[in-house]
């Protein structure tokens, strides 16, 4: 489904004396990397429990995070968002992935589409034309939704969709590291998913999220938030969190940077996969100048099927690579050769950050 981008523009982040693209790319690649590295020699050294060697990771470069927020902010908001190719915007897709399937005709195409299996079946032809039409019609109108969308926006930084809140979304901000203050702290791969559907988050006294309930959301973003974790296994767990938050026919959409890698449809096709396995299926797929923009839909018997046996999670987990995983694992092979076994802070250069984050904003680096 293609259509066209537009919308609010972000204006109400612009600073005066704000850092070039490349100085900003120099700090969330630099932490990227650093915890990567970490969490990737942890496990290298025996840690056999992924999730402790995560927050080992974090924590040790935790006295990071306000700085890297603030970069993410301002890359974000400034330089991201405020360009004049609104068509390669992270946050116009979005937005409109969410219009066309939840407001447009594309819910009512999908289910009509399986109608037309069904008359198929039965009739040993395909459905007329003008019959399909009125049925997407029908449809359209039956499963318009009443109200506004209840989004969950994961690893949301400095809440890019605030604009949107009222018009169009009610949303549920969370970051490790919030940069304003209508975002909640929550590291989403360790916080449980429990309590009464449609309840949302749960807030201890300070603004932490304490735990999500399950079905609350008709939307859950990923906007660059796979590609940050360092394991496959908490890509997994990020996406099978999203599977119980979700309502049926709800979206997951996720944003992931553009790679030159050689191996990058392979990739996209085993997120395709291992997503396909757990209930989901691929409603949209489009490459922007930096990003591979994709929206899945959560079929309702999802929420009341188990999971694949455990091995079988195994297996699909492991398709949720990125290009990145075998050049930072190569790269600590070989920190270890130069350096021995010092666990030593890794430095970027400029160089390597500016290397990296050329795969993410969709604007050119004024160098």
């Amino acid at each position: 489904t293609q259509s066209t981008w537009g919308g609010k523009r972000q204006s109400h982040f612009m600073m005066a004396g704000v850092p070039k693209p490349k100085e900003l790319a120099d700090v969330i690649c630099g932490h990227h990397k650093n915890v990567r590295i970490a969490y990737e020699k942890m496990i290298a050294d025996g840690e056999n429990d992924h999730d402790l060697a995560w927050r080992k990771a974090l924590g040790l470069y935790s006295s990071d995070l306000p700085k890297y927020a603030e970069a993410m902010k301002r890359l974000g908001a400034v330089h991201w968002e405020n360009i004049t190719e609104t068509h390669n915007s992270r946050l116009q897709w979005c937005i409109c992935a969410c219009r066309d399937f939840f407001f447009g005709s594309g819910l009512a195409e999908v289910l009509v589409k399986e109608e037309r299996r069904d008359y198929f079946k039965q009739h040993g032809a395909m459905m007329p034309a003008t019959v399909r039409q009125a049925r997407v019609e029908q449809t359209r109108r039956e499963v318009l939704p009443e109200g506004r969308l209840r989004v969950l926006d994961v690893g949301s930084c400095y809440d890019p969709f605030d604009p949107y809140r009222g018009e169009l979304f009610d949303v549920d901000a969370v970051d490790l590291q919030p940069a304003v203050s209508t975002v909640h702290r929550c590291d989403f791969v360790s916080v449980p998913v429990s309590g009464s559907p449609s309840s949302g988050l749960a807030l201890a006294p300070e603004g932490d999220v304490t735990s999500i309930a399950t079905q609350s959301y008709d939307v859950v973003i990923f906007s660059l938030l796979l590609s940050y974790l360092p394991a496959f296994s908490h890509r997994w767990t990020c996406c099978i969190k999203a599977r119980r938050l979700l309502r049926g026919h709800g979206l997951l959409l996720i944003v992931t940077p553009k790679s030159t890698s050689p191996s990058n449809h392979k990739v996209i096709m085993g997120w395709k996969t291992a997503l396909e396995a757990i209930g989901f299926s691929r409603w949209r797929y489009d490459k922007l100048k930096s990003f591979h923009c994709m929206a899945f839909r959560l079929h309702p018997a999802a929420a009341h099927e188990r999971l694949p046996d455990w091995d079988t999670q195994v297996r699909l987990m492991r398709l949720l690579v990125i290009p990145n995983d075998e050049r930072h694992r190569n790269e600590l092979y070989a920190a270890e050769e130069e350096e021995g076994d010092s666990g030593s802070r890794v430095e970027v250069n400029s160089e390597d950050a500016l290397q990296a984050m050329s795969e993410l904003p969709a604007f050119d680096f004024d160098c």
